[in-house]
């Protein structure tokens, strides 16, 4: 006999962090390309970085079909953008449709 267990809800939470960074020549008062004061070459200095740590929390109910979260992140370190904070809330509902059965033989 094969029995089935049902998960009521499943809540999971964790921490993430984000970065990113752009590289590409700037162009204005020091021309396309050259070098920084330390004699590095412009086009490996980032001129956009973002950098974030934070949480997410995740709840699932398989029984209704259900996902939720909620996910949270603070930049502590914005070069070049503005520094601020990331929310998302979300969630999805599936819809179930029974599988129609084999006629038996």
């Amino acid at each position: 006999m094969h029995s089935k267990t049902k998960t009521a809800a499943v809540a999971l939470a964790s921490i993430l962090g984000a970065g990113s960074s752009l590289l590409a020549q700037q162009k204005g008062q020091y021309g396309n390309g050259g070098t920084t004061q330390l004699g590095i070459p412009r086009r490996l200095v980032p001129f956009y970085s973002s950098h974030a740590i934070g949480v997410q929390s995740n709840l699932i109910v398989p029984a209704k079909g259900l996902y939720f979260y909620f996910k949270y992140e603070p930049e502590y370190l914005a070069r070049s953008t503005t520094q601020g904070r990331t929310f998302v809330f979300g969630g999805s509902w599936n819809l179930r449709f029974p599988k129609e059965q084999a006629p038996k033989p």
